[in-house]
């Protein structure tokens, strides 16, 4: 059934359950793409039935569903971590740390460990994937891969660096002038 109407199953499971999604997502368990479109249309876009909508909006994202929904974003949508990541608190730090290692979700990694205090990890974090993007870039150039392919990467590569560049100027009030220092030459 979910795979003749995605979008009607997941609005059927909706009224028909409300907001029961433990058990929900107990019963689909088999489907883990169907638990991400469920809890993706519950959490991100709530359908424009006023009842449904006004049960969405009053509700808080208990931690258990919160974190299945961030193991499915890694799984089925890990560009999109980082963005719940920041537009939510209804998880915990070291669990969903957990997994965005399992799935190597850098940037969400990077984001946790800054959140957890280890500003040195997440800057790390971030350089690494620097590093990694521009060995990616010289391989395509070298190879004469197409405009558009190492267009794509040399953009990669800049948001990598604003965001290791975010990270030591959130933090530069919060440590020492040397460590501040140490973050800054690192970066460079």
């Amino acid at each position: 059934f979910y795979s003749i109407n995605s979008n009607l199953t997941i609005e059927l499971i909706i009224q028909l359950y409300s907001l029961d999604v433990l058990h929900v997502l107990d019963q689909i368990n088999f489907a883990p793409r169907l638990q991400f479109d469920y809890l993706k249309t519950l959490i991100e876009n709530p359908k424009d039935d006023r009842n449904i909508k006004y049960k969405i909006r009053n509700w808080k994202i208990p931690i258990e569903v919160a974190e299945k929904y961030i193991a499915l974003l890694c799984e089925f949508s890990p560009n999109d971590v980082y963005r719940f990541l920041l537009s939510n608190d209804s998880y915990r730090l070291d669990e969903c740390l957990k997994i965005c290692q399992k799935y190597e979700v850098n940037e969400a990694i990077a984001y946790l460990l800054e959140r957890t205090g280890d500003v040195v990890n997440a800057l790390e974090t971030v350089l690494q994937n620097i590093g990694l993007k521009s060995t990616s870039l010289v391989k395509a150039i070298h190879n004469r891969s197409s405009g558009e392919v190492i267009i794509k990467l040399e953009l990669e590569i800049a948001k990598k660096v604003n965001i290791a560049i975010a990270i030591c100027q959130r933090n530069s009030q919060k440590i020492s002038e040397l460590e501040n220092e140490e973050l800054w030459l690192h970066l460079l």
